[in-house]
């Protein structure tokens, strides 16, 4: 479970929430957040600010006995669509904004960087089929979800960075979003080291 570095922050973190493990299932997670997001909704409230956690887009490579990478990213893809899906369908749309981003792009290189990763920005403010190739970093998102939720910078550099403002526009569309079932056997293993090629 994961236990957080500050005792203060106990009690808003899911006591029984998986640690940095590749072994469970990203959908798992998500259930969880869901279990819990549903009782937030029952009562009407939610807070300004979660965090979710779902980290089997790394991948455990071809570690034998392990889900595929493309079972693992699959696995991933689904719970954030899941979880997109449930909150995009809730009482708490109109004023939502998910930020998504991978922690590391790792063995995401492409033609212009290897740094670079991609970040999404989910809410009915956010511009629909556009894509900002705007070069921000880590700091600037922490800056736009400051700026939302009214908070000052914590220092220098989220003061300095670049907010995410190009992606979002002024009129909402409360489009709900529906996820898509996944192509891939989320149960698609690796073989064993021998019986690769």
């Amino acid at each position: 479970d994961v236990t957080p570095n500050m005792a203060s922050l106990n009690k808003f973190s899911h006591p029984n929430f998986p640690r940095h493990t590749l072994k469970t299932p990203d959908v798992y997670r998500a259930k969880m957040f869901l279990d819990e997001f549903n009782e937030y909704e029952k009562k009407g409230t939610f807070p300004h600010l979660t965090y979710l956690f779902l980290p089997n887009d790394h991948t455990n490579g071809t570690n034998p006995g392990s889900p595929t990478p493309n079972a693992m990213v699959a696995d991933n893809d689904l719970a954030v669509g899941q979880v997109v899906e449930a909150i995009s369908k809730s009482k708490f749309w109109p004023k939502t904004c998910i930020f998504i981003v991978e922690d590391d792009p790792q063995n995401g290189f492409d033609h212009v960087d290897g740094h670079r990763t991609v970040a999404l920005v989910i809410s009915p403010y956010t511009k629909r089929k556009f894509v900002d190739s705007t070069n921000y970093n880590q700091t600037g998102m922490v800056k736009t979800i400051e700026l939302l939720l009214g908070l000052p910078p914590m220092n220098q550099l989220d003061l300095s960075a670049t907010p995410m403002r190009a992606c979002f526009q002024t009129k909402p569309d409360l489009t709900p979003f529906t996820c898509l079932p996944n192509q891939i056997p989320l149960d698609e293993m690796n073989p064993p080291l021998k019986k690769l090629k």
